[in-house]
């Protein structure tokens, strides 16, 4: 099967891409970006003084680390549009910068329009990141970044220091990439000691300024509030039932529980179309086994470190690594998926040298599946229940499979 070979189809995906950010992009601006607005906000209450009511008064719960707000205020400087408008442009050139990247150094032999490719196969969740204003699509950036320098040992100290602060950053922020720190530490690699010290005080120093940017504005005393509040909201989240969370957990909680929730599509009322085969207290047991099993896999993951030193393993051993991350949060939001991106790039490129026919067609229906199961299209009725089932989810994980799959595969065992 020569499709991926057609000189068309690199072409057609830097189309594709450009399509999808500039639509991501007119849609931050004219429909809002609510995920931006809070962040907006929480910069301003900095620039006010008011940064002990970040946990309090934030127009919807602000959910990240005090530090975060505190080191991008500046950009509260500037009229809310603008601002919104450089927030997107700067995720999208790190979303272009991934695809060269991966193309030019661990890919050399594919097109970087046929990595591009995968921007359209995720099209959905990346465009929710981009329409909401959220920072997936930058974590997703700094952390593939940072593991790509770490499998290279000619990069110099001061790139590699950047690196690990930028991904110190982003799992402090937020903290779904935290685990990740552990590679610096735990993976097998060529580096030296020197030089996984390099990365080891990059993230340290990462984690130094934001835990320090709060005591330059506010005393001690503030400092332990706004960061107890912090992990307060954090906890208070709990697990949100309603159909837009795609996690395992509130699928399950969602079919296998009487429990009402809310199917977005159908409007306010809640609704049971679940089975009484456990309590909800029981799922909430299985899915924190279910996340102590998983970051107990995601450790031995990176202790052990890729198959093999070749490029192409080692991009299939961090888009493993970073895909395995989400499965198991409680919490997982659509655009979260857009850390299945690195794990298509990958696809895509075997596609390209091996032309396996039937990994062709999964990912054609994945396409489909991820972009075309939305209620706009299927209506709400399918489209409902197609989410309160966690169809993304399901897609996701299917994706992992495969991409575990490939880096098994016999011909790579060969090369």
């Amino acid at each position: 099967m020569k499709f991926f070979k057609l000189g068309f189809i690199p072409r057609l995906g830097w189309l594709g891409f450009g399509f999808i950010c500039v639509l991501g992009f007119q849609w931050a601006l004219l429909r809002g970006a609510p995920d931006f607005n809070v962040f907006y906000a929480t910069w301003k209450m900095i620039l006010n003084w008011q940064g002990h009511l970040l946990y309090v008064n934030a127009p919807d719960r602000f959910l990240y680390a005090p530090g975060f707000a505190y080191l991008f205020s500046f950009l509260a400087l500037l009229p809310q549009k603008i601002a919104l408008a450089i927030w997107t442009i700067a995720k999208i050139f790190c979303l272009a910068l991934v695809v060269k990247v991966v193309a030019r150094r661990l890919i050399p032999e594919a097109p970087s329009g046929i990595i591009a490719l995968a921007v359209i196969v995720l099209a959905r969740p990346v465009l929710v990141d981009i329409q909401y204003g959220q920072v997936n699509l930058f974590i997703v950036a700094a952390a593939l970044w940072a593991l790509m320098v770490h499998f290279d040992h000619k990069t110099d100290s001061k790139v590699r220091f950047l690196a690990w602060f930028l991904l110190g950053i982003a799992s402090v922020s937020k903290l779904i990439t935290l685990p990740v720190l552990l590679v610096a530490v735990l993976t097998p690699s060529q580096l030296s000691k020197k030089q996984r010290t390099f990365e080891v005080g990059g993230a340290l120093c990462a984690i130094a300024l934001l835990l320090i940017l709060p005591l330059l504005f506010y005393s001690p005393a503030d400092w332990v509030f706004q960061h107890r509040e912090w992990v307060e909201n954090v906890q208070s989240r709990g697990m949100p039932l309603d159909s837009h969370n795609q996690s395992i957990a509130a699928m399950a909680s969602r079919m296998l529980t009487t429990t009402p929730f809310r199917v977005i599509a159908w409007g306010p009322p809640p609704v049971v179309l679940g089975f009484d085969v456990f309590s909800l207290t029981t799922i909430k047991v299985f899915s924190l086994l279910w996340m102590l099993l998983l970051m107990g896999g995601v450790i031995v993951l990176i202790k052990k470190g890729p198959r093999s030193q070749t490029p192409f393993q080692r991009l299939c051993w961090v888009s493993l690594l970073l895909g395995v991350l989400i499965c198991a949060s409680h919490l997982i939001w659509k655009p979260y998926f857009v850390f299945g991106i690195p794990a298509v790039m990958t696809l895509m490129a075997y596609l390209w040298r091996q032309q396996n026919k039937r990994l062709s067609v999964i990912m054609v229906l994945f396409f489909i599946v991820v972009n075309f199961s939305t209620v706009d299209i299927l209506g709400a009725k399918l489209g409902g229940w197609l989410e309160s089932f966690a169809i993304l989810f399901w897609i996701h994980v299917v994706l992992m499979v495969l991409l575990f799959w490939v880096s098994n595969s016999k011909e790579l065992k060969e090369q």
